[in-house]
């Protein structure tokens, strides 16, 4: 799919358009709420979102190899909370038999 991208608004498409509303609305909705509920200086509300911001948007437009960010977090974390495999070889029959009576 690499000269392929399915246009849904102005280039962008409905997964990218998705998250960078929400994106929005998320950071509009925090700052306004630090600004006039917690009475936070503006620029200190713009600093504290932001990672917020970035992070959703980061989902929305982050793609490598096919995945998108959620999807290689998802991969990542399975691989490091995944129990190694651990394979015990037999060279006698006699071994094997003893071990699995007791």
């Amino acid at each position: 799919m690499a000269g392929f991208k399915d246009d849904f608004y102005k280039g962008l498409s409905l997964r990218e358009c998705a998250y960078g509303s929400v994106a929005l609305i998320v950071g509009v909705g925090s700052m306004l709420t630090l600004i006039f509920v917690y009475k936070v200086n503006i620029n200190v509300a713009i600093m504290l979102c932001m990672p917020f911001i970035a992070v959703i948007g980061l989902c929305g437009f982050y793609e490598r190899n096919g995945m998108t960010l959620p999807q290689i977090v998802k991969a990542r974390l399975r691989i490091m909370l995944q129990k190694p495999l651990v394979y015990r070889t037999i060279e006698r029959e006699e071994e094997y038999d003893r071990e699995n009576n007791n």
